[in-house]
């Protein structure tokens, strides 16, 4: 499937037989590659830069499949892990309270790749609170 505009160029999109995107070009050749588990959560995403195989962006999801911590935390979203050129430089931590309802982003960046958040360059925590609607 392609699609064409004076502003964009060309993209064209290439889907899976379940009906998810797997990939999607722009006019430069800029390719964005997804994979998915069994449940269509997305695992990987791969963002190559100019057509060049040996430059890229990946982002790594992983889910909390477990229910160790209680059934509203299964299936939810645990981590995010972004590398460049197979180098991690930001990772994203999730957490629920007990309705599944996203309570903490926490994150940082090792551009040293060490893979220990006491080695990060900057960290960062933004907390979300609920009333009693459950609304943000």
């Amino acid at each position: 499937l392609s699609d064409s505009s004076a502003e964009t160029g060309t993209m064209t999109y290439v889907y899976d037989s379940y009906g998810r995107l797997w990939s999607q070009t722009d006019a430069t050749g800029r390719t964005v590659m997804r994979t998915y588990d069994v449940r269509s959560r997305i695992l990987r995403q791969r963002a190559s830069e100019h057509a060049a195989a040996n430059d890229y962006t990946e982002t790594i999801y992983t889910y909390q499949d477990s229910d160790y911590w209680g059934k509203a935390f299964f299936g939810r979203l645990e981590s995010t892990t972004v590398k460049r050129n197979s180098q991690a430089f930001v990772k994203n931590l999730y957490r629920y309270n007990l309705k599944g309802l996203k309570i903490q982003h926490y994150y940082y960046t090792d551009l040293n790749n060490s893979g220990n958040y006491n080695d990060a360059q900057e960290t960062h925590l933004i907390e979300f609170s609920y009333d009693a609607m459950d609304q943000l």
